[in-house]
């Protein structure tokens, strides 16, 4: 996935906002583990054939961004959206600082 790619869902958070809703297409898109919020980093997590994330964690937060997407809740999809954001950038740091210190 590129990094194009990996902004498709901030993009449509921002303009379900502005239209208060999500559109139909996009309630699909949450309902799959390939192209929900979560699946936006795969190959970033460990993931069975189907993409289903392996940690517990992630599978939470991905039910629950679909939960809200597809009761047109985008203030709540937005928080976990950040939350599924965060865990990310706290994995990428974490990986970036063993690297650090294995090379040290």
């Amino acid at each position: 996935m590129t990094k194009t790619e990996a902004k498709i869902w901030k993009t449509r958070l921002q303009a379900a906002a502005k239209r208060g809703r999500f559109l139909k297409p996009e309630v699909k898109l949450a309902a799959s583990w390939t192209s929900c919020a979560v699946g936006e980093h795969h190959g970033e997590y460990r993931a069975n054939d189907i993409g289903y994330p392996m940690l517990d964690r992630l599978v939470t937060l991905g039910v629950d961004f679909y939960s809200y997407v597809n009761c047109d809740d985008v203030g709540q999809a937005q928080t976990v959206f950040d939350k599924i954001e965060a865990h990310f950038a706290a994995q990428a740091k974490r990986k970036a600082t063993r690297k650090a210190n294995a090379t040290a």
